[in-house]
């Protein structure tokens, strides 16, 4: 019997530790190499990948350059995880582990007329999450969402934010 990671460089292979980085980079339309954690058995000699974690989906316009997304959980987000029959179960522990920052290599325009979409992969559960949007600018951007009903392989569309629209909180950098 095989088990696969993707991506293999979160697993330790001397002691089988699965680590899921609280980094992500964007890629457009879809999420950065090796952000979407999956696993695959062995099953009559092949392997089969199934995603881990679920996709929140933001989707952003404005007048504004966007240089960093922080997404900010009540549950941990990232850190040391073991999987049991094909289910994550988030072991780390303590506010550290409660964040993914979407970073870009360089600053992503936005535009008043459409959204742009932004895809950050989180693990399953009911989260309340803040969603910290920093523009090229400094000024930092926050929406706090209730419960968000997260599914492995599934995307969850948050409404769409318009940046030109003061947030509550809004924060100057």
């Amino acid at each position: 019997d095989y088990t696969a990671f993707y991506p293999a460089s979160a697993v330790n292979i001397n002691t089988g530790a699965i680590t899921i980085s609280g980094t992500q980079i964007y890629a457009e339309n879809s999420f950065g190499q090796g952000a979407m954690p999956m696993m695959a058995e062995e099953s009559n000699g092949s392997l089969t990948f199934s995603n881990l974690f679920g996709v929140l989906k933001l989707q952003l316009k404005g007048n504004v350059e966007v240089s960093k997304i922080r997404v900010i959980g009540n549950n941990v987000l990232n850190g040391n995880v073991t999987v049991i029959d094909g289910t994550l179960s988030m072991q780390s522990s303590g506010d550290t582990y409660k964040s993914v920052n979407l970073n870009f290599s360089e600053n992503e325009k936005l535009s008043t007329e459409q959204a742009k979409n932004f895809l950050i992969a989180v693990p399953s559960g009911k989260h309340d999450f803040t969603v910290a949007i920093t523009s090229s600018d400094g000024r930092i951007y926050c929406k706090k969402t209730k419960k968000k009903d997260i599914v492995v392989g599934n995307i969850l569309k948050m409404s769409e934010l318009d940046l030109s629209q003061p947030l509550n909180p809004y924060i100057e950098g």
